[in-house]
């Protein structure tokens, strides 16, 4: 681990850049599941429109695989050039008064925008993480997570740190965008064209706990510049349903991805995943009742 942190710190980011441009001509990861992904959402747009979204996928995804690695040894000050936040934003305004639940997604770039965020804050902070497989690497994206004071919390247990820590002002961070997994409950409605399931645990979160939600993602600047914005989805206190509130969210990620689609993360084989009857949440919402 000291060896990568090291490489991490002595290696430049123009450097990682140039590594990116390599990898991006010579290396095309999981094309195929990108292609389809693509596809299968946007079957309104041409073979030639898919082709170019995934070309700017690629220059973008292996940016943030660098930037991921870069995230291992980077300082606070090289962060804040690069991640560029509002402090003045309403969110944080919010934020000061009481703890909140922030959705955000995978969109590039979701890692140094969480460490950002975690900087910002005054209060504590918790994010909702899947352990991984490997140790190693396990490790070294939790340690890499928690450099600016949060804490990494299972999934499982994420909603038991909320209601004790509820009161304290809190930030409690979740990116709910990838397939569902496990023995727990999915809600499935129409995304991205297709049908879609979500951890229905997300939903039952918001709806116990009735704190304010707010969903953030990036917008890129330039190579490595990015703006994070905050975007409010539920005020606190609502005696709206976990499939209501699952919607919004639902909605507004779906307008965020369809905006800059060569941002999300299309690698991932979000659509394999197979349900049972068992495991389904009936969509009770018509699509024309998301906000947008």
């Amino acid at each position: 681990m000291k060896l990568i942190f090291f490489i991490s710190y002595i290696i430049p980011l123009r450097v990682f850049y140039l590594i990116s441009d390599v990898a991006f001509w010579f290396f095309g990861y999981r094309k195929k599941i990108v292609l389809k992904n693509l596809r299968n959402s946007f079957p309104e747009a041409s073979e030639n429109e898919i082709i170019q979204i995934s070309k700017q996928f690629y220059r973008r995804f292996f940016d943030f695989t660098m930037e991921t690695i870069k995230a291992i040894s980077i300082s606070g000050k090289q962060l804040s050039e690069r991640i560029h936040i509002n402090r003045d934003d309403p969110f944080f305004q919010e934020l000061g008064n009481t703890s909140i639940i922030l959705l955000g997604s995978h969109i590039f770039s979701w890692e140094l925008q969480g460490m950002a965020i975690s900087r910002c804050m005054n209060g504590p902070g918790f994010f909702s993480y899947q352990r991984l497989k490997n140790p190693f690497f396990d490790k070294l994206i939790l340690k890499t997570r928690t450099r600016f004071g949060v804490q990494g919390i299972e999934r499982e247990k994420m909603f038991r740190t909320i209601v004790k820590n509820k009161d304290k002002k809190a930030l409690f961070y979740i990116l709910p965008d990838q397939s569902p997994f496990g023995r727990g409950k999915r809600y499935v409605t129409k995304f991205l064209n297709q049908d879609t399931a979500f951890y229905y645990g997300v939903g039952q979160i918001m709806e116990a706990t009735k704190l304010p939600v707010w969903a953030v993602h990036c917008e890129r600047q330039k190579r490595g510049h990015y703006n994070v914005v905050f975007t409010k989805i539920q005020d606190g206190g609502t005696s709206e349903s976990a499939q209501a509130m699952l919607e919004k969210y639902i909605g507004y990620l779906e307008n965020v991805i369809k905006d800059q689609p060569y941002s999300w993360l299309w690698t991932h084989n979000r659509w394999k995943t197979k349900w049972t009857e068992n495991d389904i949440i009936s969509n009770k919402l018509k699509n024309n009742e998301r906000e947008n």
